[in-house]
């Protein structure tokens, strides 16, 4: 840039975002929420049998997993499980699921008394509910920089000069 004085520096807007959604996952209020999700997920994908029993309720819908290196993915599993509440309380209060119970191991037992305690609690939906609302659009904001379907930033630009005139 010494050489070049219109040469500028502009770091990628979906990485920064992306970093931003790995310090909001690692705040104290919503990082147990995230591996409550987590939690509840592995549970699902661990059991054939609750597999199964998941995709009849949805209608062979599919939980979003989470990624190590995209953060992001929290937001849209949290998200992914909100949109299947009524399926996922469907599936814990079904015959299949009663009888696949009771054939558990102690240790797995105690794993799905987790899962229906979570499926139950109306403060675990009412938090999933609450980050979704509030990160929702950063994670919209986020898919719309990483596409390699059109350029958005041009119309990040256009929105933003008309605002500001």
């Amino acid at each position: 840039m010494g050489v070049r004085k219109n040469l500028y520096w502009t770091p990628c807007a979906a990485h920064c975002i992306d970093l931003i959604l790995k310090d909001i996952a690692n705040d104290p209020s919503i990082k147990p929420l995230i591996q409550k999700s987590q939690e509840l997920t592995c549970f699902i994908y661990d059991h054939g049998w609750a597999l199964s029993l998941m995709r009849t309720e949805t209608q062979n819908g599919e939980l979003v997993r989470p990624a190590i290196t995209r953060f992001a993915t929290n937001f849209l599993a949290l998200d992914s499980i909100l949109t299947h509440q009524a399926n996922l309380k469907r599936m814990t209060n079904t015959r299949g699921w009663a009888q696949n119970y009771m054939k558990l191991n102690r240790k797995d037992r105690v794993k799905a008394n987790v899962v229906v305690g979570l499926i139950d609690s109306q403060t675990y939906w009412r938090d999933i509910a609450g980050v979704t609302v509030i990160f929702g659009p950063l994670v919209k904001v986020l898919r719309m920089v990483d596409s390699d379907d059109k350029a958005e930033m041009g119309h990040f630009m256009r929105l933003w000069t008309e605002l500001n005139s």
